[in-house]
């Protein structure tokens, strides 16, 4: 399939230098780590104002494409759109949902948004009738992703991308609640789709897949 705006492909990667992921080091004297690390950086902040937090790969979005199949899909917090339009690209019924209109992003410099379907809180929408629900980099500093799990109903899959607790996605709440037994992991499609993730130099984020047993009391 002709890719139209540049998803990365796991055989350009390597020569890439947002593909090498550079590991955290006390080394701060070396320029070698210095320049490799700050060029990444750079990089990274060009993807970000073009595509979004995630780095894309075309093996990533083919496996979750064929995950997601033509599963009504709520793409939560979907910032630019770049992962929901990829999708849609591949046949996946998905909406994107985001609080910002696309006039919130241009005024940031991000040159481009490829995807919204509704604007407002995504956690209105839930549980509806979506069977899947992504939540790709949600913010670290609110509530946001701890209240779209909360909203969510027993049987419905949480695809989460983004780093762990303590990281810079996602509130602690909300990594203490998918660890509980409400929740059990898809350790297979969580493997799937992490064998062909990169990330930037710095950032540790990943795939997880989770499954709601318990919905919440209302």
């Amino acid at each position: 399939m002709e890719e139209p705006w540049g998803i990365i492909s796991r055989e350009e990667l390597p020569a890439l230098p947002m593909a090498s992921t550079v590991d955290y080091s006390p080394e701060f004297s070396s320029l070698d780590y210095l320049k490799k690390y700050l060029h990444s950086s750079m990089i990274r902040e060009k993807h970000i104002k073009e595509r979004g937090y995630v780095l894309l790969t075309n093996e990533t979005v083919q496996e979750l494409a064929a995950f997601l199949g033509k599963r009504k899909t709520l793409d939560a917090g979907s910032g630019t759109g770049f992962l929901a339009k990829h999708l849609e690209i591949r046949g996946c019924d998905v909406t994107a949902c985001d609080m910002r209109d696309p006039g919130f992003h241009n005024e940031r410099h991000m040159v481009t948004y490829w995807k919204l379907d509704k604007q407002g809180q995504a956690e209105q929408l839930l549980p509806g009738d979506y069977e899947v629900v992504i939540l790709a980099w949600p913010p670290y500093n609110e509530l946001f992703a701890y209240r779209i799990a909360k909203a969510m109903r027993q049987g419905q899959v949480l695809v989460y991308q983004g780093e762990g607790k303590h990281g810079c996605t996602g509130e602690n709440r909300f990594h203490d609640y998918i660890e509980t037994r409400a929740w059990k992991k898809d350790k297979t499609t969580s493997e799937k789709l992490n064998e062909n993730h990169k990330t930037f130099a710095g950032i540790h984020d990943y795939w997880s897949v989770y499954i709601k047993l318990i919905s919440e009391a209302k």
